[in-house]
């Protein structure tokens, strides 16, 4: 399974191509050189992810169920946590986050803490769907999403739908929403058959 690592700020722009062949949104330069490839596609970032506010964490403290389960980060971009106040979590991965719990935790809580932090819910990062389906709008991205996820959101494609769907990542200085993808090509263009078929 082939994961996009998306930046801090995530814009998703996808754009099905009509069935006459005219994309809605700018296609790919052409390289004909360069295979097409069919592989899995996670819209969802990668270990790299920067948390950010109203994500939602699952956090285990091993053999400390008290300490465990899910919580919200609050739009200060921290979350309460017992014996420690407030966590900072804005900006910071999962990696980052379990280690200032670890370091929290063993300054006087709990001897050698094991924590695990995984975010479940991406409500900091958003995709930005348009083109040939039938709810083009933008969404909030549940965890684990993959493309196909991504286009059901959306209530699937119309009948107009072309062969590929266009995906553009938002970049510093990019219009943010559904305009973004007229800026510049695609990053990544996927067959709807794969992503149908469960290939991609």
């Amino acid at each position: 399974m082939t994961k996009i690592v998306w930046t801090a700020v995530l814009l998703v722009c996808v754009a099905v191509e009509s069935a006459a062949g005219q994309s809605i949104q700018p296609a790919p330069p052409a390289n004909p050189a360069a295979p097409q490839t069919s592989t899995v596609v996670n819209v969802v970032p990668s270990g790299d992810y920067r948390v950010g506010p109203q994500d939602v964490l699952n956090i285990t403290v091993y053999g400390e169920e008290t300490l465990s389960g899910r919580i919200r980060v609050d739009n200060d971009g921290t979350f309460p946590f017992q014996y420690l106040n407030r966590v900072k979590a804005e900006g910071l991965t999962t990696l980052q986050i379990e280690s200032a719990l670890r370091t929290a935790l063993a300054d006087g809580y709990l001897r050698n803490p094991q924590v695990s932090v995984e975010v479940v819910e991406y409500r900091s990062q958003s995709v930005f769907v348009t083109g040939e389906v039938r709810l083009p709008n933008k969404y909030s991205l549940p965890g684990n999403s993959t493309l196909m996820d991504v286009l059901t959101l959306a209530g699937s494609v119309t009948a107009n739908a072309g062969n590929y769907v266009l995906i553009t990542r938002a970049r510093e200085g990019m219009a943010q929403g559904p305009a973004a993808a007229d800026t510049g090509a695609a990053d990544l263009r996927v067959s709807l058959k794969d992503i149908q078929s469960g290939k991609a």
